[in-house]
């Protein structure tokens, strides 16, 4: 019977093992583009959290039926009320549903480390993962390096079309190179730490072929790394880089005499050899043509004059904004985005209005999405307690990488170097938070727990953990386990609801943008019922409703559905549709309120001049021809193309009796498309029109003009009209 068990224990744990494994390939080459998989990263999110659960349950299983002792470090029992802070704060929100959905890629990556800590006692064990994470690294940069030859393997061979991605913000320099991952920067995130990782294994070979292999597959990897056009992952890598070169330094200089021999000089002079290498190679990319773009990105983010980097420092000013309004548990899980408008708005309310506004002007985008600094995020929506919590388990690993690398620094076999390669790619990931959102993002969020895992995994190898306590009684064992499967008894359902209702978000936006709104209906309607408290969906059903052209009943609904979108989502142009659904509704006033709102931040935003000249314009109880004006004048004068401005203007300048300023207006719209019937007929008023601009000719030639226009478009209605104007005007011209 004992052997049976044992048999057991040891499958159990087999299957976790490699359920382990599976996450590490599967989640960074997981597709993440939505012109395949319009949810790549609900799918990742939703392939991390069932993978951690399944692995989980296994080892749940095995703890509470097998396991004889419990045994827990100081850094195990941080990151065990680091999560279960995680759960308290997401249950304790009001959109409890929302927040646990937001929470949980989080709590996996928790569970994971802690996992991987309690499976694991030798570092031989990590070899399988160690293998899996470097064939999934390998298959993601030669994907990317089709890419650089512009030839794209996976979609050109199995979807029969080219994979694209595009960012404003990269102007004339696009970047090409984004491997599975859809984005070069989320690409960027995760290699660099894997390089740092890879050194370590480049170090341990000892046959002399493979040794070669593997520093040509790191430079490779390295030159793909610069493609990405990433500026902050190389501040990471470089950090990486100092810490493998003090580490190999120590290695050299700090042995005892009688350990140096003339082969570990020899060693230690290639050691040398590559940091040359690496410090030649990051200076040459000052001067190498292909890098020129990421270059001048770094001088202009340094001179502070890049959008991006202005940007940043918005977004985390935002941010202690939010914390001061919650500061001990912040405003609450995934709230940074859809609160960062009306944050905006109060600070562009404030002293700094007119700063504020020089800066939003230049932004594609006024959502936020992330701080772009996963501490400041923290702080936001955890509070200063989620924070705190989340730095005591940072400062406690790193402690005990150090210790880790200090303890097996001596040794003369291969196994220091795994010690040195997460130690910096650990330190690698703390820089990155500095300046991004690698946390919020499936795969790097997995591997920089995994790298927490492995690190007390190595501490424990040496039996002097920090705070090590011991639990012997087996019945300690069973609520542990159960605590462990407890935050995923609710994501069972839940995540697979959600990642359902983002399929059906998907199908419903590609109809909505080619006009098939009822069919949009449908797919937003089941969507919002898998997923009710989903403020995205609630947004886009709306607006699908507040589409050009639909009867009144459906804008009256997207009236009544855009606020209930704004508890977990804000598009950056929520106060625009809004507008425009009440300008629909012919409700002058809240449109005037909603647009106002949007103009104090972005004042020359497309659109919203001219919507704002329509409130004045069309209003019939308040009609202000002089403000419409204005707003039309702001509109032409940032988008001096926009055809409908122009003739609105132009009215307003009629109205007013400013023909000079009509004509002008008029004469703009016919030398951006000469066959506007509205723009020739209004030139004709202007000149029959009695006084200084009175001629008669020119009024016959432009109502001529759009009568043949509106006679080829088939305008029966502006036929007549026209022709009984020209009728009237031409043996006044005859005459002459």
């Amino acid at each position: 019977m004992g052997r049976f068990l044992e048999r057991i224990d040891k499958n159990l744990r087999r299957i976790g093992d490699l359920l382990i494994a599976s996450l590490l390939i599967t989640v960074p080459l997981l597709v993440d583009l939505d012109t395949v998989y319009p949810t790549g990263p609900a799918s990742k999110n939703f392939l991390l959290v069932y993978g951690v659960f399944s692995a989980l349950l296994f080892l749940g299983i095995r703890m509470i039926f097998f396991a004889r002792r419990i045994e827990m470090t100081l850094v195990q029992g941080a990151l065990i009320v680091f999560g279960l802070y995680l759960i308290a704060r997401a249950v304790w929100d009001s959109q409890r549903d929302y927040a646990l959905g937001f929470a949980a890629p989080h709590i996996a990556s928790v569970t994971l480390a802690l996992m991987i800590s309690y499976l694991y006692c030798a570092r031989t064990q990590l070899a399988p993962h160690f293998i899996a994470l470097t064939l999934a690294t390998a298959l993601a940069v030669l994907y990317a390096v089709s890419q650089i030859f512009e030839y794209d393997l996976l979609f050109r061979l199995v979807f029969g079309r080219e994979g694209t991605w595009s960012n404003p913000l990269f102007e004339e320099e696009r970047a090409v190179v984004f491997s599975t991952f859809g984005n070069p920067n989320y690409f960027a995130h995760f290699l660099g730490p894997a390089i740092l990782l890879g050194v370590a294994g480049a170090f341990a070979a000892r046959r002399k072929t493979v040794r070669i292999v593997w520093w040509m597959s790191l430079a490779i990897s390295l030159i793909v790394l610069f493609r990405t056009y990433n500026r902050g992952i190389v501040l990471g890598v470089f950090t990486g880089a100092c810490v493998w070169g003090v580490a190999l330094l120590a290695r050299r200089f700090f042995r005892k005499k009688e350990e140096r021999s003339r082969r570990s000089f020899v060693k230690a002079r290639w050691i040398f050899a590559g940091v040359a290498t690496l410090v030649v190679l990051f200076a040459a990319i000052a001067w190498l043509p292909v890098f020129e773009p990421m270059v001048r990105r770094f001088r202009t983010g340094i001179l502070l004059r890049d959008t991006s980097v202005r940007s940043r420092l918005l977004f985390w000013f935002v941010a202690l904004l939010m914390w001061k309004s919650n500061p001990w548990i912040g405003i609450g899980m995934g709230r940074y985005d859809p609160r960062f408008f009306d944050y905006l708005l109060d600070l562009a309310r404030g002293p700094y209005g007119e700063t504020l506004r020089n800066l939003t002007q230049k932004m594609v985008s006024l959502r936020a999405v992330y701080a772009h600094c996963d501490y400041m995020q923290f702080l936001a929506e955890w509070g200063g307690v989620g924070l705190g919590l989340f730095l005591l388990v940072a400062v406690l690993v790193l402690v005990t990488a150090i210790r880790v690398v200090r303890r097996d620094l001596g040794d003369n076999s291969c196994s220091a170097f795994m010690g040195i390669g997460l130690l910096a790619a650990y330190s690698s990931f703390l820089v990155q938070l500095l300046y991004d959102f690698p946390l919020f993002l499936p795969s790097s969020e997995m591997l920089f727990f995994f790298v927490i895992g492995c690190i007390l995994v190595l501490e424990k190898e040496s039996r002097e953990e920090i705070g090590r306590l011991q639990l012997p009684h087996r019945w300690l064992c069973v609520p542990i386990g159960l605590l462990l499967l407890a935050p995923f008894a609710w994501s069972l359902d839940r995540i697979t609801a959600k990642f359902s209702a983002s399929h059906h978000l998907y199908h419903g936006m590609n109809n909505m943008r080619v006009g098939k709104y009822l069919i949009g209906d449908r797919e937003f309607e089941m969507a919002a019922r898998l997923d009710p408290q989903n403020g995205e969906i609630i947004f886009y059903r709306a607006l699908n409703y507040a589409a050009p052209g639909r009867e009144d009943r459906f804008v009256l609904q997207a009236i009544e559905q855009f606020p209930r979108s704004l508890e977990t989502y804000q598009s950056s142009y929520y106060y625009f549709h809004v507008g425009m659904a009440h300008l629909a509704a012919k409700s002058y006033g809240r449109a005037r309120e909603a647009l106002e709102k949007l103009i104090v931040i972005h004042p020359t935003l497309k659109g919203a001049n001219y919507a704002l000249g329509l409130c004045y314009f069309q209003n019939p109880y308040g009609t202000d021809y002089r403000k419409a004006a204005e707003y039309f004048q702001r509109e032409v004068q940032k988008y001096p193309d926009d055809i409908q401005s122009w003739l609105y203007l132009g009215d307003c300048k009629m109205r007013l009796k400013d023909l000079y300023g009509a004509r002008d207006a008029f004469h703009k719209v016919i030398q951006l498309h000469d066959r506007n019937i509205t723009a020739n007929e209004s030139l004709g008023n202007i000149y029959s029109t009695p006084g200084e601009l009175f001629h008669l000719e020119l009024a016959l030639e432009y109502y001529q003009r759009a009568f043949i226009i509106a006679g080829e478009l088939g305008d029966a209605r502006k036929v007549a009209e026209l022709r009984n104007r020209i009728e009237e005007i031409r043996p006044a011209v005859s005459g002459r």
